[in-house]
């Protein structure tokens, strides 16, 4: 079995409403109030931390891996 981390970043919505919204209130609402609520949740968990350094070691990785081997001519 693999070990890979897996983070969800998908607020909960108070209501349910259609892709194609266009009730500038609702919309308002989801944007606005309950994702920033649920970004400051995310913020007080740790959690945008957390992403943060799986992400910074990651790419340090790939940075290193994938440098063209210099020439020492």
């Amino acid at each position: 079995m693999m070990q890979v981390k897996f983070f969800r970043f998908s607020p909960r919505l108070s209501k349910d409403s259609p892709l194609d919204c266009t009730d500038e209130e609702i919309l308002e609402m989801m944007v606005i109030m309950e994702t920033k609520s649920f970004i400051c949740y995310l913020v007080i968990e740790g959690k945008i931390k957390k992403i943060a350094c799986v992400l910074r070691l990651k790419f340090d990785f790939f940075v290193v891996v994938l440098q063209p081997k210099k020439s020492t001519n």
